[in-house]
C-alpha cells in the first residue's frame, strides 16, 4: 500500500492503493473526488508529465510519499500528446506549462504572438520572480533581488522614512530580504530605477493600472498583473512556444498597452470567481479571500487542507 498526494490548484488529495494498481483506476478516484474527467487529467511529476498507457501500474511512475499536480486543459490528453509528438516527458511538461498560460489568458498581434499572463510560483517572492524574468528570462534567481534592495535601502536611509516602510529602517532591511516577505510598491519603485524601466502594475480586481515611475523619461515598460495577493507577468509568447522568443519589455505605446489590458481582463473573467472565494484553512483556522492568499499560505506553512468558508 502507498500514499500518493495529488495537488489540484489550492487542494491536496491524498490517495491510496497498492502500487500493481492501474493508472486508469488512479484517474478514476481523481474523478470520483474532483469531477474532472480522465481524458482532461495531465498528472505532473517534478516537471515531467505522466504519460500512461492501458497496461501502467501506479508502481511504475510513483513511489509512497510522491506528490504529483494535477493539470487540467481543455483538450483531451490524447490530441495534446498528437499536437507535441516526439517530446520527452520533461519536454511536454514544458508546452503544458505553454498551453495553460494561454489557457489562462490570450490577447493576439497581427503575426500570432499573444499576450499572455505567466504564472509566477506562490512562494512569497513573486514580485521579485516575475521582474527578475522580465529583465533576464530567469524565474529562480531572484534572491539577488532582494538583496540589491536590502543594500540600497541601508545605503540611502533618507529615502523612504518608518511611515512609508511600516517599520524601523533595519527592521525593514531585515524583512525584506528574508524570502518568506512579500514585495510591494517601495520594491517596485526601486527595482524601476534600479532596471531604468517603467512598471505597469495592473489589478484585477477591479481592473486598474498603477505606473511606477511614470514621470521619467524611460523608454520600456513590463506588465504585472497583480491579483490583490500575487504578482503574474504579462509577456508577449510566439507561435512556436519557445519561451526564449518572449518578449517581456516593451515600447510604450497604445496597441500594446490596450493588448495588455485585455489579457488583465480575460484572466479576470476566467479567475474572478476564485479572487472572491470566501475560504478557510482547516489546519490553523486562518481566513482567506480568493485562492491566490490561500495558495500562498499553504505553500508558506504546508497546510494544504483548505476548505470553502461557508460562515
Amino acid at each position: 500500500m502507498i500514499t500518493i498526494y495529488v495537488v489540484h490548484e489550492y487542494k491536496m488529495l491524498c490517495l491510496k492503493g497498492s502500487p500493481s494498481l492501474p493508472i486508469s483506476v488512479l484517474q478514476k478516484n481523481i474523478t470520483k473526488i474532483t469531477g474532472i474527467e480522465a481524458e482532461f487529467q495531465y498528472l505532473v511529476k517534478k516537471g515531467s508529465i505522466i504519460i500512461p498507457n492501458e497496461n501502467c501500474k501506479v508502481g511504475q511512475f510513483l513511489s509512497d510519499g510522491d506528490k504529483i499536480n494535477l493539470k487540467v486543459l481543455n483538450m483531451p490528453f490524447k490530441e495534446f500528446l498528437e499536437k507535441y509528438p516526439g517530446k520527452t516527458p520533461w519536454e511536454l511538461g514544458g508546452s503544458l506549462e505553454r498551453e495553460f498560460m494561454i489557457s489562462c489568458s490570450t490577447q493576439r498581434f497581427d503575426d500570432g504572438s499573444a499576450m499572455m499572463v505567466k504564472i509566477m510560483s506562490y512562494d512569497n517572492s513573486c514580485l521579485f520572480s516575475a521582474v527578475n524574468y522580465a529583465m533576464f528570462k530567469n524565474i529562480n534567481d531572484s534572491g539577488c533581488l532582494r538583496e540589491y534592495i536590502g543594500n540600497y535601502l541601508q545605503n540611502n536611509p533618507e529615502r523612504f522614512d518608518s511611515y512609508a516602510l511600516g517599520k524601523s529602517l533595519q527592521e525593514y532591511i531585515y524583512w525584506i530580504r528574508n524570502p518568506m516577505s512579500w514585495g510591494g510598491e517601495i520594491e517596485l519603485i526601486i527595482l524601476s530605477e534600479y532596471f531604468n524601466i517603467e512598471i505597469c502594475v495592473i489589478s484585477v480586481n477591479p481592473i486598474s493600472e498603477n505606473l511606477i515611475n511614470d514621470e521619467k523619461d524611460y523608454k520600456k515598460r513590463i506588465y504585472l498583473l497583480y491579483t490583490n495577493s500575487h504578482y503574474n507577468l504579462i509577456i508577449r509568447n510566439f507561435p512556436d512556444g519557445d519561451p526564449d522568443m518572449d518578449v517581456t519589455r516593451f515600447s510604450k505605446n497604445s496597441k500594446t498597452h490596450s493588448l495588455a489590458l485585455d489579457a488583465a481582463g480575460n484572466y479576470r473573467a476566467k479567475h474572478f470567481h476564485s479572487e472572491n472565494e470566501k475560504l478557510l484553512c482547516l489546519s490553523c483556522n486562518a481566513k482567506f479571500v480568493g485562492k491566490s492568499a490561500a495558495l500562498a499560505h499553504a505553500h508558506e506553512t504546508n497546510h494544504f487542507d483548505i476548505t470553502f468558508d461557508n460562515k
